[in-house]
């Protein structure tokens, strides 16, 4: 685990109007990074942010 003196691999800057569209489905990540209201700073974060997404349990929403 890195420590936190370590710099991160990747930041991402979003309004909290957008990742509430994300929590509520009414938005993708994906769709989020295209329509350009997610940024994405460091080396590699392209990359390193679509691994993140690989990490990440889809729920559905109805669940009891």
């Amino acid at each position: 685990m890195p420590s936190a003196d370590e710099p991160a691999d990747f930041q991402l800057q979003l309004e909290r109007a957008t990742l509430d569209d994300i929590l509520l489905q009414e938005l993708s990540f994906e769709q989020a990074l295209e329509q350009g209201r997610i940024q994405l700073h460091g080396p590699h974060a392209a990359r390193q942010f679509a691994h993140f997404l690989t990490l990440l349990d889809n729920f559905d929403r109805g669940f009891p």
